[in-house]
């Protein structure tokens, strides 16, 4: 480390020179995401065609289902972004993602409770709005995260209303669009180029 003085006595200049003195803060999330990827590709297709061509069926399981993988990328999603960068193995984010697992199994059965009084259909609704809503930020290049935070809010509380008053219609278009999202994003693990 060098101390630079400056001509001017209020300021000075501290340079290092090392290993440390670049910004490094950046995990290489590809490297430990191509090893998961099949198989949350393979659950993500499997779950994505059973809706789409089942889902109305299933709909009660389904919105735990979605419940639970809602809750589960959530807290990974935060838990990636406070682990430290420098620092993360790869047990620790199989630790995260069992974490994250365990807390969207436990979202799913509490969920299960209003799932069963009638409001499945509002669940899908909502879900099926937030990936509308996730494709149109896309379609739109929408790189600010508050504004694709509060568009999945207004999404969300949009479609669990309109589900509730469409209920049959919403029933079957619902679980057919979520499963097709899910399905080709699934296929996105094993093809890449997910848009």
């Amino acid at each position: 480390m060098t101390i630079n003085k400056s001509t001017d006595p209020c300021s000075e200049t501290i340079s290092y020179e090392g290993p440390l003195g670049c910004p490094t803060a950046k995990l290489d999330i590809e490297k430990y995401a191509a090893l998961i990827a099949p198989y949350v590709g393979f659950i993500m297709i499997a779950a994505g065609l059973i809706m789409t061509f089942a889902g109305a069926k299933f709909i009660e399981y389904l919105g735990a289902f979605l419940v639970g993988l809602a809750v589960t990328g959530f807290t990974f999603g935060v838990g990636f972004n406070l682990l430290p960068p420098h620092h993360t193995k790869l047990f620790e984010l199989i630790l995260l993602l069992a974490f994250g697992i365990l807390l969207g199994a436990v979202a799913a059965h509490f969920a299960w409770a209003f799932i069963k009084n009638g409001w499945a259909v509002s669940i899908m609704a909502g879900f099926a709005a937030v990936v509308l809503v996730l494709m149109l930020c896309g379609v739109a290049d929408v790189q600010n995260f508050y504004i694709k935070i509060v568009s999945i809010v207004v999404g969300l509380i949009v479609g669990a209303y309109i589900g509730k008053k469409l209920n049959k219609i919403i029933k079957t278009f619902g679980t057919a669009f979520i499963g097709a999202f899910l399905t080709v994003r699934g296929a996105s693990f094993f093809l890449g180029g997910w848009p």
